[in-house]
């Protein structure tokens, strides 16, 4: 068989084989030489030439460019044909003066660097001609400056940008062209930062929320790396359950409170954490429901049938204003309550009650959320007694005459007529005169009209 294939020459459309003559030649003088190609990824061979070639050097034309190709050799004597030559090496038909557009062989990462400390991209680019490399912050092409360091080293190319701060965060874009074409990658720099929590207004003294609502709490933050976020409620860690549910986003914290009640009132801290340091805010809860009970109900002014009662407002309000109170009393011996008024004022003037009686108080809240439970009761306390005067008896004067008691005084009458009045004139409606030539504003001033 003939020696190996060796390329000596590619172009776009065409292969230049040269080979070695068998070593052996059968004993029969070789008359020529077959070569085939295949194209790599299929199994069938082609033969090349139409006739024998004599040669141990052809040019094979009629190649597709850019696709990769293998040769083989046949010799022939009288005898018959050889056995295939080794393969040649895999080459492409491709022009070696044509141009190749740039590769990107490692493209840009996203770096993150700590604030008026550098940052360094890089990205390594081949390409034939080499290629023209610029770079661009968002749309802004770079150039070098005391801000911005353009470098390479062979085929790796360099961005540094010096003492990062907030405006340098942007996409950053490597773009590489050539005579062939035009590549590019682009990456972020990130500037790390400590985690800061931005406490929305509405929850910075505290966050009020009606009873039975779900009660979210959306904290914006900031901070890169990313900040691990962690709720408290009294010292214990809150956590996603069947009442609450914690989740992090991108840029905010979320802590939901299911149906929530008065027992959630009460102090949430919110901690941010990252490598650069941590952050912490408190919230405190407010959620609106009944009030607390009433205090302290004492009596004052007690008399034979009345007192007034009065009481401290409850100590927290279900923020909401108190609307009413309530007051009930407890007749004793009777154990029961029932009710005697209402106000909004934290005294009452308490009426009907019975002389020398016992009695305790007891007062209720309320707001647009409900009634609160009742205050503790009053102390026990006792209406005045009614006092019986002992009228003195009557001394009469005795009728020297006849011995009997005088128990009226004797009147002597002249006029009669004097206890007789005018039935007529008193009680019977009397004719009046009707004026009706005249204005009634002539006899009268009208300071008011009504209606």
């Amino acid at each position: 068989a003939p020696g190996k294939p060796s390329i000596c020459a590619v172009g776009g459309d065409f292969v230049n084989l040269s080979w070695d003559k068998p070593e052996n030649d059968g004993g029969s003088r070789i008359k020529g030489y077959w070569v085939e190609k295949r194209e790599i990824g299929l199994e069938i061979w082609q033969r090349v030439n139409q006739y024998l070639h004599s040669a141990t050097q052809f040019n094979i034309t009629n190649l597709i460019e850019g696709r990769s190709y293998e040769f083989r050799i046949f010799a022939e004597n009288d005898i018959g044909c050889s056995l295939a030559s080794t393969n040649s090496q895999q080459v492409v038909a491709k022009d070696p003066d044509e141009p190749q557009p740039p590769e990107i062989v490692s493209p840009l990462k996203t770096i993150a660097a700590v604030e008026e400390k550098d940052g360094k991209f890089e990205c390594v680019i081949t390409g034939t001609p080499k290629p023209n490399v610029t770079w661009y912050k968002g749309a802004r092409e770079l150039f070098n400056s005391g801000k911005h360091e353009i470098s390479q080293i062979g085929t790796s190319y360099f961005l540094t940008v010096k003492s990062v701060f907030g405006e340098d965060e942007d996409t950053y874009t490597c773009r590489a062209s050539n005579t062939g074409g035009a590549k590019s990658s682009k990456a972020e720099l990130k500037i790390k930062q400590p985690p800061r929590l931005n406490i929305p207004p509405r929850f910075r003294d505290s966050a009020f929320f009606d009873k039975g609502e779900n009660a979210v709490m959306k904290i914006p933050f900031t901070g890169n790396p990313k900040p691990r976020i962690t709720w408290k409620k009294e010292g214990e860690i809150v956590e996603s359950g069947a009442h609450f549910t914690v989740k992090t986003e991108d840029r905010h914290a979320l802590l939901t409170i299911t149906d929530c009640s008065k027992d959630d009132s009460g102090p949430f801290t919110i901690t941010a954490e990252n490598e650069l340091g941590t952050d912490f805010a408190l919230i405190n809860v407010q959620v609106s429901d009944r009030p607390d009970p009433p205090r302290w109900p004492q009596t004052s002014q007690i008399g034979t049938d009345s007192m007034v009662l009065e009481w401290q407002v409850p100590s927290w309000d279900g923020g909401s204003s108190i609307t009413n109170y309530i007051v009930e009393k407890q007749e004793l011996p009777m154990t029961s309550w029932c009710r005697v008024g209402h106000t909004r004022f934290t005294l009452m003037p308490v009426t009907g009650l019975i002389p020398g009686n016992e009695y305790r108080f007891r007062v209720f809240a309320e707001n647009v959320y409900g009634r609160s439970d009742a205050s503790d009761e009053s102390s026990l306390c006792q209406t005045k007694g009614v006092l019986t005067k002992k009228t003195a008896r009557t001394q009469y004067k005795i009728d020297p005459d006849t011995g009997k008691k005088i128990r009226g005084q004797k009147c002597e009458v002249r006029d009669y007529d004097q206890f007789v009045f005018d039935i007529y004139a008193k009680y019977i409606p009397q004719p009046v005169e009707i004026k009706t030539k005249d204005s009634v504003y002539d006899h009268y001033d009208i300071l008011e009209e009504i209606g």
